[in-house]
């Protein structure tokens, strides 16, 4: 009779459990020999690694393709699996009913049981032999955890000799285990913890302060360290809070955001994670999925061909297509099932240039560090295409006619799209541009090429923890805060990126900023190659110094920096010359500024202007008052004042109309001036405060 033994990895455990069975084992024998060592997970989390080094998801249909990986040596037939790891998971423990017989320490370990066969609907499988237990006894080692039968002396995987006295006595499972954290919520949050994930606000103020009182933003250091980037992304982006400012510092800025809290908290990543979700399991192997795409891709004679295709992407990387696709999985933990969905549509859906772009991300993610990595992934799943309709959004109201619900959401269809792309912009021309530009006029090319991966991480943490705002990027938190430069310190002007009218775009193709003072008569120069010296500076401040990490405060890692800038004990001039980057981030989305743009969106020739339409119909019978002269019927006409010369636009009643849709939020009926001199009281105010 052959012997099979499951050995199971777990992050850093690893468990091997006999299969004490007559014959081979099936799926439901190794689901349930998983589930003895963790009630949480099964066999169908799990996958392995085939005989021609492909990486499988352990299905049934695909069962006889995981025993022909089976290793014989001495003791029977190892199967492999591997599953994902998890922040806090039970260590193996024998059953209550294992008890003691008689050498040392030795206990007898239950093996996998086949049930009676009057529940055998249980595995809806033949009859097979009942194994009793007590036919079997077994040992652990203390060195390796490894699980060994007592007629054994030496451990099967680091053959030591273990006296009896030792058996059992296994220090391995009783270590700490690490937190190894996600860049974003793993895969149970999305249908069982959507608060972790889903930061659609309640718009009652009461709310979101008894939320504080009870779970403060900011963390102590002690704790910081062991909480999870999940959990702390949960506290910072929490359904409850809304776009509510962590400080009063940074009050102002919360203020100056018009649009509603549900779409400046949630994002398009959130949306496209929770369609991936619900899409049925893809069947094919990860390895097949990616061969398909690059036969389309490269277009190759054969299809066996993908498998040694090699390609220079331009901007991206080289090598081995697949070889590098597969690096890139195994790297990633939670994401895993999300990519192979993402990978499933988007080889249906892409031309084959789309399709090169996509390897060459994976290739070059498969090479660089871990935020890198989190970057390609957030860039390959936000490249699927969401079908209208397919995620039920919390602005759906069951309340109103149907006439209004298809209004609403053609127009949803179109804002969300644009406030997300204006959330984008923003990012990019608050922070991003300006750090650039800095590096740059200072000849600082490492740093430079940080700016968009390292230092982004920095600042979307910044404005999660400050504003509640989520972007289309999850920051990870454990980053190392680099690639960021405070360019307003010692009251520096505001850079020329921040213009309305460069708005989005990069700094070298805007003749105006390259042009502009911070470089000089000469302009700009060309990002030159880093050197060694370059090289050796910048990870010794880093890595050791940290003399140049943070952004404003001070922090090794892109948490440290968020966490402290909500601290109620800093140092508010800190908080206020902070403020300063948070107002301008708010401003793109003041109703002085997006509301006009959003409207020609809406009305543009793929807007929506009979799905407004209907919303100012509705308003009107509401609010009679409102409506307009003669003539001002249509929407359009409502809108804009077309007897002026240029139009004139009506900001109060697109902002009414806006609200009246869902997409403003109430009370924001202060101008940019009014709000200005807010901001300056305010700031006369704490700074008399902490004089």
């Amino acid at each position: 009779m052959d012997y099979f033994i499951l050995k199971v990895r777990r992050g850093p455990e690893i468990h091997r459990v006999p299969l004490e069975i007559m014959g081979t084992p099936d799926f439901r024998i190794v689901d349930l020999a998983v589930r003895r060592i963790w009630p949480d997970v099964g066999a169908h989390l799990a996958w392995y690694h085939s005989e021609n080094g492909g990486v499988y998801v352990l299905e049934e249909p695909i069962f006889s393709d995981f025993l022909a990986t089976a290793r014989i040596t001495d003791v029977g037939r190892v199967l492999k699996l591997e599953l994902p790891s998890q922040a806090c998971s039970p260590t193996f423990r024998p059953s209550p009913s294992t008890v003691a017989i008689g050498r040392g320490d030795v206990a007898s370990l239950p093996a996998i049981e086949i049930p009676d066969s009057h529940d055998m609907s249980e595995l809806q499988e033949p009859p097979r032999i009942r194994i009793s237990s007590e036919e079997y006894r077994y040992w652990t080692c203390p060195m390796c955890d490894e699980i060994n039968r007592e007629d054994r002396d030496h451990c099967n995987n680091c053959n030591l000799l273990i006296p009896p006295e030792l058996w059992n006595q296994s220090t391995a499972n009783n270590a700490p285990l690490p937190c190894w954290v996600p860049s974003a919520p793993p895969l149970p949050e999305l249908a069982d913890n959507s608060d972790a994930i889903e930061a659609a606000s309640s718009t009652d103020p009461a709310s979101a302060s008894t939320k504080d009182a009870h779970a403060p933003l900011y963390v102590g250091i002690p704790k910081l360290y062991r909480i999870s980037s999940e959990a702390l992304l949960g506290r910072w982006l929490d359904k409850d809070r809304g776009i509510h400012a962590a400080m009063p510092e940074y009050q102002v800025a919360a203020q100056r955001i018009c649009i509603a809290p549900e779409l400046m908290s949630s994002s398009r990543l959130w949306k496209h994670l929770k369609f991936l979700k619900q899409q049925k399991a893809v069947v094919a192997a990860y390895e097949e999925i990616v061969i398909t795409i690059i036969h389309k891709a490269c277009n190759t004679r054969f299809r066996w061909a993908a498998r040694y295709k090699t390609a220079n992407i331009s901007g991206l990387g080289s090598g081995n297509l697949l070889q590098g696709a597969m690096s890139y999985y195994q790297a990633l933990q939670w994401e895993r099932p999300y990519l192979v969905q993402a990978l499933d549509l988007l080889h249906k859906t892409e031309d084959p240039d789309g399709l090169q772009v996509i390897l060459g991300l994976m290739l070059s993610g498969s090479g660089w560090c871990h935020a890198r990595k989190t970057f390609v992934f957030n860039t390959i799943v936000s490249r699927v295409k969401v079908p209208a309709g397919a995620i039920e959004e919390a602005w759906t109201r069951a309340d109103e006619s149907p006439e209004l619900q298809t209004a609403r959401q053609a127009i949803m269809e179109i804002v969300t799209d644009f406030i997300e792309d204006t959330k984008d912009h923003a990012l990019k021309s608050t922070f991003l541009e300006p750090t650039k530009m800095h590096f740059r006029a200072a000849d600082e090319p490492v740093r430079e090429n940080q700016v968009d991966v390292h230092g982004a991480n920095t600042f979307l943490a910044i404005l999660s923890a400050t504003l509640g705002v989520q972007l289309n990027r999850r920051p990870y938190l454990r980053d190392y805060s680099i690639g960021c430069v405070d360019f307003l310190a010692d009251d520096a002007a505001e850079p020329t990126a921040w213009s309305e009218s460069h708005f989005g775009r990069d700094w070298e193709g805007v003749r105006e900023l390259r042009d502009g003072g911070e470089f000089g008569e000469q302009g700009p120069k060309p990002l030159r190659k880093p050197g060694i010296f370059d090289r050796i500076e910048f990870f010794a401040d880093t890595c050791i110094l940290q003399s140049r990490t943070g952004f404003v405060f001070s922090g090794g890692t892109a948490r440290e920096v968020a966490n402290a800038s909500v601290n109620p004990a800093g140092r508010s001039e800190k908080r206020l010359h902070l403020a300063r980057y948070l107002e301008k981030f708010a401003s793109w989305f003041s109703k002085d500024f997006i509301l006009p743009r959003m409207i020609s969106r809406i009305t543009g020739d793929a807007g929506r202007v009979e799905a407004l339409q209907v919303f100012l119909d509705d308003l009107l019978i509401i609010e009679p008052e409102l409506a307009g002269e003669d003539g001002e019927e249509d929407v359009r006409f409502w809108l804009w004042d077309m007897s002026e010369i240029p139009a004139q636009f009506r900001t109060k009643r697109a902002a009414r109309l806006m609200q009246h849709v869902g997409v403003l939020r109430a009370g924001i009926d202060a101008s940019s001036a009014e709000l200005s001199e807010d901001l300056q009281s305010q700031r006369r105010h704490v700074s008399l405060g902490t004089s």
